[in-house]
């Protein structure tokens, strides 16, 4: 004869079986939600993107329209006529046809100009590789990559540094993902550092974006410029590079990228080089400058912007911004600026408060931004070399 169970037991045996349809439900309610957030951060309208936009010193921005299966390479180049030949060459050695090559001069006072002019006679009458040179003033390397994007006419973008190289094969990868895969808007690969004095390379570290495509990702662990190449309709909806933001440009920008990025996929491979010299920089200034910070401090507030209209914010890119930020807040301090340093708080407790202890932190330097300069000066900045002093022969000791 079958057992009945008594009262208790029917009790006990309902309440696991609602706790177990609970956690069902629960988890069936956090996928739908990720799927529907994931469905809003890459179909925004374009009145929503557009309110992300900075504004361009050139008046416009790029067109919709394209040429199927063109690559454009947006080069920015200023002062490195030796530099920007050696890029040049990288995208001719290219397998991929056809390829427009657009290379913007942002105001070389060296002969950087009649390097690219007489390049572009060489290379000229290919009707598969088309070389074209801008000139504009002194704007900075952002306003030189948004004229390029606007004289772009290529259905997908590349960008490059003038001190950067390609491997002959990165074009030919991406496209051929891209026409292969509709929804694949952006093939990224890995990256070697090339020491330019002492011949040393290391493949660099890369986050991974094809399994995790959010602006998030790209937050936490970065995307070098030369490493993507981008659909034409992701950067239309992008909008321009911040021409405010000088360094942190490249950051920022990628992030912003990424709200408009169905699916990425990424190329385990050496493709691109990034080449350590002692040639002038677009984005390089002494230690400790104010403006620095200032465009720290704007790109992570961007970039925290970027991350929560999303629809899906994770918790840690939220943390890593926030504690991004405080450590902004501290050079500020230790360059001596602690009038700013106190603005930055006043102006970011939506992002600071996400850091591990973010309140307490926060209110502590806002008691040191109460000193003078100088002693914050005198106060921080040996210890913060110190500490770099540290951590330089740590590294090369685990090296």
């Amino acid at each position: 004869m079958r057992h009945k169970p008594g009262g208790f037991h029917r009790l006990l045996t309902q309440k696991i079986r609602r706790s177990h349809q609970v956690r069902c439900e629960r988890h069936c309610g956090r996928v739908e939600q990720r799927s529907h957030a994931n469905r809003a951060r890459t179909m925004l309208d374009k009145e929503k993107a557009r309110q992300l936009w900075p504004s361009t010193s050139h008046g416009r921005w790029m067109s919709e329209e394209y040429v199927p299966g063109l690559v454009s390479v947006i080069i920015p180049t200023y002062n490195r006529a030796r530099l920007v030949t050696e890029a040049m060459d990288s995208v001719l050695a290219q397998t991929y046809r056809p390829i427009e090559l657009v290379v913007v001069d942002d105001g070389s006072t060296d002969d950087t100009p009649g390097v690219l002019e007489e390049w572009g006679k060489r290379h000229a009458g290919d009707p598969q590789f088309e070389p074209r040179t801008f000139h504009q003033e002194n704007r900075g390397v952002s306003a030189a990559r948004n004229l390029g994007l606007i004289e772009s006419h290529g259905e997908f973008i590349q960008f490059v540094d003038s001190d950067d190289l390609l491997m002959p094969d990165k074009l030919a990868c991406a496209v051929e993902r891209m026409d292969s895969w509709q929804e694949t808007d952006i093939v990224y690969s890995l990256r070697s550092d090339l020491d330019c004095a002492t011949g040393k390379t290391s493949v660099a570290a890369q986050g991974n974006i094809a399994e995790n495509t959010t602006p998030g990702e790209v937050a936490v662990n970065g995307l070098q410029t030369m490493v993507p190449v981008f659909r034409r309709n992701v950067l239309v909806a992008t909008g321009p590079w911040n021409e405010g933001l000088w360094p942190f440009e490249d950051w920022e920008y990628n992030t912003r990228a990424m709200l408009f990025v169905r699916k990425a996929f990424h190329v385990n491979k050496v493709q691109a080089i990034r080449r350590a010299h002692n040639y002038a920089r677009l984005t390089r200034g002494p230690r400790y400058r104010k403006t620095d910070q200032e465009s720290r401090q704007k790109a992570i507030m961007s970039v925290c912007r970027a991350v929560m209209a999303s629809g899906c914010p994770e918790g840690k890119a939220l943390r890593v911004l926030g504690n991004n930020y405080l450590c902004c807040v501290r050079a500020t301090c230790v360059a001596g600026f602690p009038q700013l340093a106190r603005a930055f708080l006043n102006a970011g407790p939506e992002v600071w408060r996400h850091a591990a202890g973010g309140r307490a932190r926060a209110t502590g330097w806002y008691a040191v931004t109460l000193l003078p300069g100088w002693a914050c000066r005198g106060l921080l900045r040996p210890l913060a070399d110190l500490k770099a002093l540290v951590r330089a022969l740590f590294c090369r000791d685990r090296r």
